[in-house]
């Protein structure tokens, strides 16, 4: 039964799997206008402030000791900028050096040799997505969940989709290769706006003291701008391509 059981999962995964290869090459040869017509078609009862964005971006800085630091991030967020997930953090570390270990206990952040985005980490994203819609959906305005993303091969690795299939009420779609730009709402000036506000503060504190922010103080400093500074109207018009419900235009 055991066996059985076993290679049942197994077939489910790589059917998932070769649904989201599907899916992914079906938007690889769709104009971007028929892939947002098409998703307004599939997707017409979704409310904007359900439909939610993630994307990775890069920053660099340098803290005391004049160390270079280059982050990865994970964003995730919805179309009002009024559901921030906490942003995931991968700092490149070969040697996990006493610089790295600081933040060793912390969940949201993780160190690897080569400070990228890989699927065991999406998939831990995945977990924390899940509690989030656990989490709306105990609120007073339950509803269906629409999650975007780019086709970066982590995001559809076998176990990550068979994930992504098991959220309850959320749909999700890739969007179309080199089309970023264009659709993805984080490409959109969300990402621009944190870096140039996280670069403003590392400016002005050494400004003001001579000295340069410790690492655990940049990962608290950008927590705290991606959760309380960028303005609502930054999220609305990023997202403003993606579901004709909006009044901004792009």
């Amino acid at each position: 039964a055991c066996r059985i059981a076993k290679e049942k999962r197994k077939a489910e995964c790589l059917e998932a799997t070769r649904i989201a290869k599907e899916e992914h090459q079906e938007a690889h040869n769709m104009p971007v206008t028929e892939w947002l017509a098409k998703l307004n078609a599939d997707f017409p009862n979704i409310l904007p402030s359900r439909m939610y964005n993630v994307d990775e971006m890069l920053l660099e800085f340098v803290i005391e000791d004049d160390v270079a630091i280059v982050l990865n991030i994970v964003l995730a967020c919805n179309s009002y900028g009024t559901q921030h997930l906490p942003p995931i953090l991968i700092l490149m570390d070969k040697d996990q050096s006493e610089l790295a270990m600081v933040l060793s206990a912390d969940p949201y952040v993780f160190i690897t040799k080569s400070g990228c985005l890989r699927s065991p980490i999406f998939h831990s994203w995945i977990g924390m997505f899940h509690n989030h819609i656990c989490f709306l959906a105990q609120s007073d305005s339950p509803g269906h969940v629409f999650l975007t993303m780019d086709g970066f091969s982590p995001h559809w690795s076998k176990i990550n989709v068979n994930a992504l299939k098991r959220l309850p009420n959320t749909g999700y779609r890739l969007f179309p290769p080199q089309t970023t730009p264009i659709v993805q709402p984080l490409d959109r000036g969300i990402i621009q706006d944190l870096k140039l506000r996280m670069a403003g503060h590392i400016d002005a504190y050494r400004e003001k003291t001579g000295k340069c922010l410790t690492l655990a103080e940049v990962v608290e400093m950008i927590r705290e701008v991606w959760h309380d500074e960028i303005p609502t109207d930054v999220f609305v018009k990023a997202f403003s391509r993606l579901n004709t419900h909006y009044v901004m235009c792009p």
